[in-house]
């Protein structure tokens, strides 16, 4: 618990921290733990917005589009304190440990917005906003070979301020942004 090697991941992490060290005297001189909170982490990623919860159970469904069982009864169940613990108890614990790496890692996957620059690499997942810190209108990875121009669009400029990107997953399909139309034979591609 106390490494600084390890990390510790979850939603609102830091209280479940505190709870933990009201509880055990040997972290009482703890001042500090090295903490990665996910709803700041994905905040931080531009796949979750302020305004959005930031529960594990919320994340789970935005990050993976998967449903994570919160069981009341279970969460706030008084034989937590019991050992052995119920192996249902002890399922749910497991499937929070796992959820929280499972969207760890698949937002790790997506560069910070404020991070994406002319030499980001290729391949690198990144969402794209409506405008800066609006909403996530697609996913998709940044081009691997980024050519001078596309369909008659310069991408090379020389502010270097624009980066071709493949889409892979479009969240609405309506937005409305400022695009570049592509020349008719090229709109397939």
């Amino acid at each position: 618990m106390i490494s600084d090697r390890v990390f510790k991941i979850g939603s609102a992490v830091k209280g479940d921290l505190t709870c933990i060290k009201k509880q055990f005297d040997q972290l009482a001189n703890q001042t500090s733990f090295t903490v990665i909170d996910l709803k700041d982490y994905v905040l931080h990623r531009g796949i979750l917005q302020r305004k959005e919860s930031g529960s594990l159970e919320a994340l789970v469904g935005k990050v993976l589009g998967m449903y994570l069982p919160k069981d009341d009864v279970l969460r706030k169940n008084d034989e937590w304190e019991e050992l052995p613990l119920k192996p249902e108890l002890l399922h749910y614990a497991a499937l929070d440990v796992l959820a929280s790496q499972l969207v760890f890692r698949e937002a790790t996957k997506v560069a910070p917005l404020d991070q994406v620059e002319i030499d980001t690499p290729g391949g690198t997942q990144v969402a794209l906003l409506t405008q800066e810190g609006g909403s996530i209108i697609a996913y998709g990875r940044i081009a691997s070979l980024q050519p001078t121009s596309l369909g008659g669009v310069r991408v090379n400029v020389p502010t270097r301020s624009r980066l071709v990107v493949d889409i892979d997953v479009v969240v609405v399909p309506s937005a409305a942004v400022i695009l570049h139309i592509l020349p008719q034979s090229m709109s397939t591609s």
